[in-house]
């Protein structure tokens, strides 16, 4: 994680100090410093809100598959599609995610360009009574631009959905092939109980 932040912080270090010591400054060197510096500040989460959960999440899987094989290899079969289905949600998700995030991003950056290239230019607009339909224009930029929040809003509600149906169904097969076990004195109910307690610390890692 230190190293990873260590790169990128140098490598802003250097695009600044390339841009400062350029005697002409391309026409969009403060947006691509302002995308940059927004960039960082995204993979300084990614470690944190990607990585690190995953991790967490995967290790809990292979206990909870540990612990069911070691149970009965029922439970193991029975549960697993849906067990490593949740496991591989989120990386799906970011995938699609990732291509939402750019989009967002370029809109972004593209909606704050036209709002200040619109306050250098008030005074000529208003002049020339071009205001309204400037500041109709940036209305629908901006309402692109909350469109596809909304898009990311919404698959990571999706991918939230299929990760407990996921789970629930795994659950669900553990309690009924556990059930059949039971009867026929296979497991005991602490054990059935303890691998149900670690589905459910695995929900709660992965989601």
């Amino acid at each position: 994680h230190h190293a990873a932040l260590g790169l990128l912080r140098d490598l802003r270090a250097d695009l600044f100090r390339r841009i400062g010591q350029a005697r002409q400054l391309p026409a969009r060197s403060t947006q691509a410093m302002h995308r940059l510096v927004a960039d960082i500040d995204l993979l300084d989460q990614f470690p944190l809100r990607v990585l690190l959960p995953w991790a967490w999440g995967s290790l809990i899987l292979l206990l909870v598959l540990g612990f069911l094989a070691w149970m009965d290899m029922t439970l193991l079969y029975w549960a697993l599609p849906g067990l490593l289905l949740a496991w591989l949600l989120p990386w799906l998700g970011y995938w699609r995610g990732g291509q939402l995030a750019r989009d967002e991003a370029e809109r972004g950056e593209q909606r704050r360009a036209f709002l200040l290239d619109s306050l250098q230019l008030l005074t000529p607009l208003l002049i020339w009574q071009r205001w309204p339909e400037r500041a109709a224009d940036f209305a629908r930029q901006d309402q692109d631009y909350l469109t596809q929040q909304d898009r990311q809003l919404q698959l990571t509600s999706l991918l939230t959905l299929l990760q407990q149906w996921a789970l629930g169904a795994s659950l669900l097969l553990i309690l009924w092939q556990g059930w059949a076990l039971l009867d026929s004195g296979a497991v005991s109910v602490p054990l059935l109980l303890a691998a149900v307690l670690e589905l459910l610390g695995l929900n709660e890692a992965l989601l």
